[in-house]
């Protein structure tokens, strides 16, 4: 690794054997608790233990490090079904839990940041994990259960040897389609992106022990690429099964002692630990940036392999210095620096005597009296193998961030080899400083076979070192209570049952200090129904403010935000520095005080993510907002306005009026007044008035008169009046600090309008500002117009109240952040109520909620399992000793017969000896098993009967479901013989209606209520018959959870009677608009791909900016009726969205059913509106009604974008009128393979490719498809172009099948069309892939980059002539770059290649664009930084 950017270690969690968290992880090490213990009675049985035994299954090592204790999982917290938990590898949902632990510390979720750059890379070994393992043991060792007993009781019943078999496998732990994922070993980091929702890489690594370094390593690579933000790196252990300690037991690795001694004259070998330990990784810049904590810096890391200079499981001096050496090289550190080494220490004698060779070697010996802390955990919790890296990575940065030097245990008399060296054993913790040492450590881990990795770690600044929860405890928040809810009904059943689950729901209501007098207050309120916003400290509402779209407004005040209001306390949570500026005059004072507020508290609400969609300021505060808008920086523009010399530029004789009324009755007044001006129109009653002092006694007089409120305010400055015409200019050098583009957008007060994007408009606007006035009241208007509705002001004064006045009536909440009543901690936590109930939840968790104590919903893991000695209740034929025959006993003579009946006798009494244990434990497993039964039938009978769970095969097939014909999502030739290329896959709404039914067929008169949770999870092909098995699983007696193979699953609720809709309409469809097609021209020109059995869009209704509404009806297709629902989203998301709109459902949160599921005839009025859009997802809330009634409600029916691009869009409709490469130039397509997603690349496949050539495709390495797929779309397109410029005939590109003959070269044959004679030729480079077509001759074309290739590059494929003629032209490497691809263009058209010697093509010629080769031109043109060049 080369280190481009220190990387800061900012978030980390573990669990080792004696610890479930990092802070017990260190008290741990420092208090030196020994974690082994003898195996568990549940991991492997005694029986394995038996040290004066040789055997391959006897063990003499019966003690290791174990997390049983901590091994819990919560499946509902991550969205997996419990009882998927059982069938699951336990390091799979272990790590889960642990990168949700180290995302916590490094407190991601409490910032609410977001996790598209986000990647996880895992050491974790490739050996089966226990579930996996007992899937093994299903497969065989049930079959040699039966076998086993077949031979011994030949009369034994089948029905009997099958009740063996089952008990056997029941006891094996569970086994199915949804489990299967959760048992493939490197597949727990894509269950960490996939349950996390991380959008960056995710993969596991398998290094043996140097796995974790390793991961760091890739993580590090990650996050310098730019690919990353930010990175989980791990590892994990959890194999602690027979096989593994039969393995080390082989390897004579294991202690016989039971003890680790890493470094000790008495060590004889490891033990065996486990574990998971999680960092979490950024750059350094960015962790300062986020204020994040900062445990320590990873400076370098270094990886080598040992070569050949040992045997493979020998450690090697050679390969271990290497990655030392490269790590501090990388670092950029002298290794004289080392202050503590966290060593491998396997307490292998040759493994410790080579490390400390290594150290001493690398490090040199001793000089001076100052000692190198050495030590590893090993020596506290065993070896813990991928695992152990990282747990020596957690220990040290722990270490490093506590300034201690951890002790290490068992190393009573260190090696000889220590003597001398720079290196010490620490027996006692000591601190840093005491050391003498700098505040570097270095981590090493060394696999099995040689890989060799080591971290270079420099502890974080100290300074900045503050512990977060001290700073809590000393700083009180009020309690508060939030709950939301789905109606009113359950929000008032919430309060009055004491609940504080947050729930989920539209009706919220926030209460501080819920006291029984308060609770009824809030209930009286929700039963109002009326929304409450900042009234006695309460919050409610069921229409929420910010769900559509809407905007969040920060309003920062000018000089009207003088007030009384700290912000102490808001520093020191947030940790926010102290602001410096200068106070050269009371007036620079006060306005500096007012910025300072203000930015102290947009700093601490952006630092939980809490920020603005639009930014307006009044007066003098639309600085504060340049800060907050990003066109500033706060440091360079707070000590430039504190330089100004405000008071000397007061103009004369010029004061201010405040009018408390509003401007239409000012105005009249004013008109017949000289030198008076209008300079802050603040609201409907409210104005400020700028003028001399006689022009406003003039006013004051008439105001007076007419009874309304005025009064001359206590200072001057001609500010928003023509008055400050001739001294702006001297305030103009403040604009030197407008140095950016607003990144949040800024509303001018001036304009009512944003400010410009240009630099140079934004500084004359500036300037207006001073000399025009504050139209605050119309800003006001024209924010709420384009959506701004929560208001937030951001400091002190009256802006609020100005809100107030101006959208009195309309539907708006407004808040400031700070109070002169209220601590400035207390009044953001109003800011974040009032934010809650609107739909927004950045920062609830900096609330002091209150929770009750919640259940631990934790699930116990499993991780390990004795031998099954329980077989039930078998019956053995009572004549079974009669089986074995008794014969009087013979003497042969010959010895083959003598020795024939010596082993048959042998056979006799083995087989007696074993039907006789066999009867007895078969005898007492079946009394065990009987009284089982018997106990579970008793308790069965006390509870509600649960229907036994079910499956069942069903056949999909074209035969059975002829209306799938109609859902094949590609068009091909009328007449085209092969169905699988019209890809006709089952819809999810068929597979759910499927569900539905056979959750139905167990039940008598019941109805289905709602089917839930559903995810399908891929495309099921119908081209082919496929039998899948459907399976369910009964949570409750009205609840199944149903498995259709390994494509989709549901909860189906059943019941006896429907229950009230949740909702009965959805309002606010946007901005309504024409649809753009008619019903019929939505199928005809395919832009829905449904044929007549799925085609059920009847008539339009309304088309709005936020969704639709329409006339839709079931067809004869199985779940054509919810699949048109799906259609009238996914048409809308067509029209409504600008790019990336095609999109596929695969997931609904609940569909509630009021009316018979089965009956699905008639017309269906269909609304559905856009509730999310994320880069990846779309999600939907829609309606069916019947009539005026509701038949079914669906919220959260979530599509996956594809990742289709406008030009990819278009061939989904059409393929034969859009290509997907560009005709760059006549006769030649060039496809540019940029998609990222899987999805798109997967629709290139399937659009292009036909059935042969998917057939060459799927055998293809995954490394070669994609470039191999590439130039098949290259020459299709191609070819496709010049038939239709040549013949006006458009072909699919199926028609077309690309060969390549055995010298690689491609040519293609037509598929029911004549394609004899047309010749093609294609060139690859990287994510580009170029073709030409001819039917003249053999074409050539090549594409290469331009680029420095070196001197030697030129020397080998060029004669001085050629150069010489090249080097005439200007651009070098340009013109280098053409001769090269103008040769291999040659070469490929006379078919023979460079053939390893280019000299042998020679340039003769150049003109133009035009290179001679012998007598052929090759025609060359730059595109982009390539060069084409070809023969046609």
């Amino acid at each position: 690794m080369t280190n481009k950017t220190d990387i800061a270690i900012v978030g980390m969690s573990c669990v080792f054997p004696g610890a479930g968290d990092i802070d017990t992880f260190w008290s741990n090490i420092i208090n030196k608790v020994d974690a082994i213990t003898e195996v568990p009675d549940h991991r492997w049985d005694k029986t394995y233990y038996d040290p004066s035994s040789s055997a391959i299954d006897r063990f003499y090592c019966k003690r290791g490090g174990f997390v049983d204790e901590f091994a819990a999982f919560d499946p509902v917290a991550f969205g997996i079904l419990p009882i998927a938990v059982e069938g699951m590898d336990p390091d799979h949902l272990l790590s889960l839990k642990m990168a949700k632990k180290a995302l916590d510390d490094a407190g991601v979720f409490e910032k609410n940041i977001a996790l598209d750059k986000a990647g996880i890379i895992l050491g974790k070994g490739n050996y089966p994990g226990i579930r996996s393992s007992m899937v093994s043991e299903k497969m065989r060792t049930g079959e040699h259960l039966v076998t086993l007993l077949k031979t011994v009781l030949p009369d034994i019943a089948p029905s009997e040897l099958i009740k063996v078999k089952e008990t056997f496998l029941a006891q094996t732990g569970r086994y199915g389609a949804d489990t299967t994922m959760g048992l493939i070993p490197n597949l727990v980091a894509s269950l960490i992106a996939n349950r996390l929702d991380f959008g960056g890489t995710a993969y596991t690594v398998d290094a043996a022990c140097a796995s974790s370094l390793i991961a760091i390593d890739h993580a590090v690579r990650e996050l310098n690429s730019g690919r990353c933000d930010l990175v989980l790196a791990g590892g994990i252990h959890l194999c602690q099964n027979e096989s593994f300690y039969s393995l080390f037991t082989q390897l004579g690795a294991l202690s016989r002692k039971q003890q680790i001694r890493p470094f000790d004259k008495e060590a004889d070998g490891l033990v065996i630990g486990e574990g998971c330990g999680m960092v979490v990784l950024k750059k350094m810049e960015k962790a300062l940036a986020d204020n994040d904590r900062i445990y320590a810096v990873i400076k370098g890391v270094g990886i080598a392999s040992d070569g050949a200079g040992t045997s493979l499981m020998s450690p090697s001096v050679s390969g271990q210095t290497k990655a030392i050496e490269q790590a501090w090289e990388n670092a950029g550190v002298d290794k004289t620096n080392i202050g503590y080494i966290e060593a491998h220490g396997t307490a292998t004698v040759l493994g410790d005597k080579t490390e400390i060779t290594t150290l001493k070697q690398v490090f040199g010996e001793k000089e001076g009296t100052s000692q190198v802390g050495l030590g590893t955990v090993k020596s506290m919790i065993g070896h813990t193998m991928p695992a152990s890296g990282i747990a020596g990575v957690i220990k040290t940065a722990l270490a490093l961030y506590h300034e201690k030097q951890p002790p290490t245990l068992h190393c009573d008399e260190p090696l000889d080899i220590l003597s001398g060296s720079k290196f010490s054993i620490l027996q006692e913790e000591i601190d840093w400083k005491q050391s003498d040492t700098p505040r570097y450590a270095g981590i090493n881990a060394f696999g099995f076979g040689g890989i060799n990795a080591h971290v270079v770690l420099e502890g974080g600044d100290i300074a900045k070192k503050q512990n977060a929860s001290q700073i809590e405890s000393n700083i009180e928040k009020d309690p508060v209570l939030l709950l939301k809810r789905t109606s009113g009904s359950a929000l008032i059943h919430a309060l009055e049952n004491e609940e504080t689950e947050l729930g989920r729901g539209d009706h919220r209501i926030v209460l501080f200090n819920p006291t029984p007098e308060r609770i009824k207050k809030a209930i009286k309120i929700i039963k109002r129904g009326r929304s409450w916003r900042n009234r006695n400290d309460i919050w409610y509402t069921s229409t929420p403010l910010l769900q559509n779209g809407e905007k969040v407004c920060f309003l920062f005040p000018g000089l009207d935000g003088l007030e009384d209001s700290t912000t102490e306390d808001v520093c020191r949570y947030f940790d926010i520095p102290a602001l410096t500026y200068q106070k050269n005059t009371e007036l620079v004072g006060s306005v500096m005080s007012v910025f300072a507020c203000s930015i102290i508290l947009d700093t601490a609400l952006k630092k939980m993510n809490i920020t603005p969609d639009v930014i307006a300021g009044h007066s003098l505060g639309e600085w504060v907002g340049y800060m907050s808008s990003g066109i500033c920086e706060k440091e360079t523009t707070l000590q430039t306005l504190s330089e100004q010399r405000l008071s000397s530029i007061s103009v004369p004789d010029v004061f201010f009026l405040v009018v408390g009324c509003g401007l239409e009755k000012v105005r009249p007044i004013i008109e017949g007044i000289k030198d008076i001006y209008l300079s802050h129109d603040n609201c409907h009653h409210q104005v400020i008035l700028c003028g001399k002092k006689y022009a406003l006694d003039i006013c004051k007089r008439i105001l007076d008169e007419a009874q309304i409120f005025n009064q001359v305010l206590p200072f001057q400055s001609g500010f928003h009046s023509p008055f400050f015409q001739e001294y702006a200019k001297e305030l103009e050098d403040i604009n030197v600090c407008i140095q950016n583009a607003p990144r949040i957008p800024i509303w001018s007060a001036t304009t009512v309008a944003p400010y410009p994007d240009d630099i140079e408009g934004i500084k004359e606007l500036s300037v207006d500002n001073l000399l025009k006035p504050v139209r605050f009241r119309e800003l006001t208007q024209k924010l709420y117009e384009e959506g701004a509705r929560v208001f937030i002001q951001i400091g002190g004064g009256g802006l609020i109240g100005f809100t107030d006045d101006i959208l009195k009536g309309m539907q708006y909440s407004g808040i400031s952040a700070s109070s002169t009543k209220r601590t400035g901690i207390n009044q953001i936590q109003r800011v974040i109520a009032a934010l809650f109930v609107e739909g927004r939840e950045e920062g609830i968790s900096f609330l002091n909620r209150i929770e009750k104590e919640v259940k631990n919903k934790e699930i116990k893991l499993a991780l390990g399992q004795t031998l099954i000695k329980d077989f039930g209740d078998i019956k053995i034929p009572s004549n079974y000793e009669k089986r074995i025959p008794t014969h009087e006993k013979v003497t042969h003579k010959h010895p083959v017969l003598k020795q024939f009946q010596e082993n048959f006798e042998s056979i006799q009494k083995a087989q007696l000896a074993i039907t006789e244990v066999l009867e007895k434990q078969l005898k007492t497993a079946g009394e065990k098993h009987h009284y089982l039964k018997l106990t579970d039938r008793d308790t069965v009978l006390t509870k509600e009967p649960i229907p036994e769970d079910f499956s069942k095969t069903i056949e999909i097939s074209l035969t059975k479901y002829p209306e799938l014909k109609d859902h094949a999502m590609y068009e091909q030739r009328e007449g085209w013989i092969y169905p699988e290329d019209f890809f006709p896959v089952v819809p999810m709404t068929m597979l759910i209606e499927i569900m539905a039914e056979s959750v139905l067929e167990q039940t008598v008169a019941k109805k289905i209520i709602a089917i839930g949770d559903v995810q399908a999870f891929k495309w099921m092909e119908a081209a082919s018959p496929v039998h899948i098995t459907l399976s369910g699983t009964w949570k409750d007696a009205n609840n199944a959870v149903v498995s259709f193979g390994e494509y989709a699953t549901a909860t189906i609720s059943i019941g006896d009677e429907y229950k009230t809709p949740p909702y009965t309409k959805i309002e606010d469809l946007g901005e309504e608009r024409p649809a753009p097609l008619t019903e019929k021209q939505v199928y005809e020109e395919r832009h829905m791909f449904h044929g007549e059995a799925y085609q059920g869009i009847r008539q339009f209704l309304q088309n709005g900016t936020k969704g639709m509404s329409a006339l839709i009806s079931g067809g004869t297709g199985k779940g054509s009726l919810l699949d048109n629902a799906g259609q009238l989203f996914g048409l809308w998301c067509h029209w409504g969205l600008s790019d990336d709109y095609v999109a596929f459902p695969m997931k609904i949160r609940k569909i509630q059913f009021f009316d018979d599921f089965l009956k699905q005839d008639g017309i269906i009025k269909c609304v559905c509106r856009l509730e999310k859009e994320t880069d990846e997802i779309l999600i939907a809330k829609m309606i069916l009604y019947k009539g005026d009634q509701v038949w079914a409600t669906i919220t959260g029916w979530q599509n996956k974008r594809l990742g289709f691009d406008a030009i990819m869009s278009k061939t989904y409709r059409s393929i034969r009128a859009h290509k997907l490469s560009d005709g760059i130039l006549p006769g030649i397509s060039l496809f540019h393979g940029h998609y990222k997603r899987v999805t798109a690349w997967g629709y290139v496949m399937r659009r292009y490719l036909n059935s042969k050539e998917k057939e060459v495709f799927n055998s293809l390495k995954l490394s070669q498809q994609r470039s191999w797929l590439m130039g098949k779309v290259a020459i299709k397109d191609a070819v496709c172009k010049y038939i239709a410029d040549t013949t006006g005939n458009q072909l699919f590109p199926g028609e077309i099948t690309v060969h390549s003959d055995p010298s690689g070269k491609p040519y293609v044959t037509g598929e029911g069309n004549e394609l004899e004679g047309i010749h093609v030729s294609l060139s690859h480079k990287e994510k580009l892939a170029v073709a030409t077509v001819s039917s003249i001759r053999n074409p050539g074309i090549d594409l290469e980059e331009i680029k420095d290739r070196g001197e030697g590059f030129i020397a080998v494929s060029f004669h001085e002539q050629e150069v010489a003629l090249l080097s005439e032209k200007e651009a070098y490497w340009e013109w280098i770059t053409r001769g090269w691809s103008a040769k291999e263009a040659y070469g490929k058209s006379m078919g023979i290649g460079l053939g390893g010697a280019p000299k042998k093509i020679r340039i003769n010629e150049i003109k133009d664009e035009r290179i001679k080769i012998e007598d052929t031109w090759i025609q060359t043109k730059r595109y982009k930084n390539y060069i084409i060049a070809w023969i046609k």
